[in-house]
């Protein structure tokens, strides 16, 4: 735990010693529903692993809350599926890299059979993800409150509330249980995150009155759009669109009610192709 504790403050540290210009504040939007949900995945995990790394009562609470809505977002749609479709893809684009001049091929091959064992663990899973979670008595009766406002106060649950007080370790020990099962979704999802967002270096590019527009090529689609400021900007990117075309608003976060910006703003883009 303490180990956890430097590394964090080693990361904060190394970011404040930063100069300002390489400060930068990302704003992504996913432009398919696949990637929208690794998306929200990813957040709800590195939400998890941070609760986790804490012993208090509250943090083991808020890290019990989003393994319910981790398992909601699982729920939805067949994502074992689709994140082996995507690390298939994937696979299936960087393997004619080998012929091409000046690849690393060391680097490739690793990412190659990276690729193959997260998908081979996927397709090993038999029924869903969370079914062993389904046996969980305690899990089941906080999964039918979790939509209720205020549904997880533990007055309401005795049981939960007995959890809640028992050594750290105890609670510890549960949530990784419960999250074992999700370990390969969680590293198959940050893999395909991980080689989109590096798949393109970004451009700078200038919203002219505050807005940016673009067509895209579908015969090449875009997974994912990230927009870079830089970490004392006075603006926020607001994103519509598709894989056809999108657009990018930014609105100024100084005014009481944020408006579109009324002058031009430079920033960095990437239209992560993969």
């Amino acid at each position: 735990m303490q180990n956890t504790h430097i590394m964090e403050a080693s990361a904060a540290n190394s970011f404040e010693n930063l100069p300002m210009r390489d400060r930068v504040l990302k704003f992504e939007h996913p432009l398919n529903e696949r990637y929208r949900f690794f998306l929200r995945l990813e957040y709800l995990f590195n939400l998890l692993e941070q609760h986790m790394a804490w012993e208090s009562t509250e943090n083991s609470n808020t890290a019990v809350a989003t393994l319910l809505d981790t398992i909601n977002v699982v729920s939805r749609t067949d994502i074992k599926t689709e994140t082996v479709k995507e690390l298939d893809r994937i696979a299936g684009v960087l393997a004619p890299l080998k012929d091409k001049p000046g690849i690393e091929l060391g680097t490739l091959d690793e990412v190659l059979s990276t690729l193959k064992q997260l998908g081979a663990q996927l397709r090993g899973i038999t029924g869903p993800i969370d079914k062993e979670l389904k046996e969980v008595d305690l899990l089941k009766a906080l999964q039918q409150r979790n939509n209720i406002a205020g549904g997880l106060c533990d007055f309401d649950l005795p049981a939960y509330r007995f959890w809640l007080k028992q050594l750290p370790e105890r609670r510890l020990q549960d949530l990784q249980s419960w999250l074992e099962p999700f370990r390969p979704l969680q590293y198959a999802v940050e893999s395909a995150l991980d080689l989109v967002r590096g798949s393109t270096a970004p451009e700078r590019e200038v919203a002219e009155d505050g807005i940016y527009k673009r067509s895209l090529d579908t015969k090449s689609p875009c997974q994912l759009i990230i927009v870079s400021l830089p970490v004392n900007t006075s603006y926020f990117a607001e994103f519509s669109g598709s894989r056809h075309r999108f657009a990018v608003r930014f609105m100024d976060a100084t005014q009481k009610h944020p408006t579109q910006a009324n002058n031009n703003v430079e920033f960095d883009l990437s239209c992560c192709k993969l």
